[in-house]
C-alpha cells in the first residue's frame, strides 16, 4: 500500500509542478523600449514614454516610465489577462492605457491617450511596438 501511494503522489506532483513553476514571480523587472507609430493629431509626441519598467508580479504588478527629455515619472501598474497584457501609466494631467499581444520578446498593440478634459470624438490611438531589453541597474 505505501508504494501505491508514493506513486500517486510522484504522479500528482508531475501535474502541479508546471503549475508551481509557471506561476513563480521573476525576481527582476522587465524592461521594454516603445516605438509608436499612426500616432493621432491630439496625442502630444512629448509625453510618449520611450521605455516602460515593470515591476515583478504573478499577473498584477507596478509599472513606471519616464517622459522623454524629463526626470517626470509615470507611474502606474501592468496586468496579464488570457490574451493580452494591459499597461496603465498616468501623468496626474493625463493616462496612457497599453493594450499589448505578446509574441516572443516583443509585444505589439496600441495606446490610449486619455486626459482630464473631456472631448468629443473617439479616444486619441497610437500603435506601439515593445521590444524587451535589459533594465539600467
Amino acid at each position: 500500500m505505501p508504494s501505491r501511494v508514493r506513486r500517486l503522489w510522484v504522479a500528482a506532483a508531475a501535474v502541479v509542478a508546471p503549475f508551481v513553476l509557471s506561476a513563480q514571480r521573476p525576481h527582476e523587472p522587465t524592461c521594454y523600449d516603445l516605438t509608436y507609430d499612426s500616432v493621432a493629431a491630439a496625442i502630444p509626441r512629448a509625453i510618449l514614454p520611450p521605455r516602460i519598467k515593470l515591476l515583478p508580479g504573478d499577473s498584477l504588478g507596478r509599472a513606471s516610465a519616464r517622459r522623454p527629455q524629463s526626470t517626470y515619472i509615470l507611474s502606474g501598474y501592468w496586468q496579464r489577462f488570457p490574451t493580452y497584457l494591459f499597461v496603465m501609466l498616468g501623468g496626474g494631467e493625463f493616462d496612457l492605457g497599453f493594450s499589448f499581444n505578446q509574441r516572443g520578446d516583443t509585444l505589439s498593440g496600441s495606446v490610449d491617450f486619455q486626459q482630464d478634459v473631456v472631448r468629443p470624438g473617439p479616444i486619441p490611438r497610437a500603435r506601439v511596438v515593445a521590444t524587451r531589453q535589459p533594465c539600467a541597474k
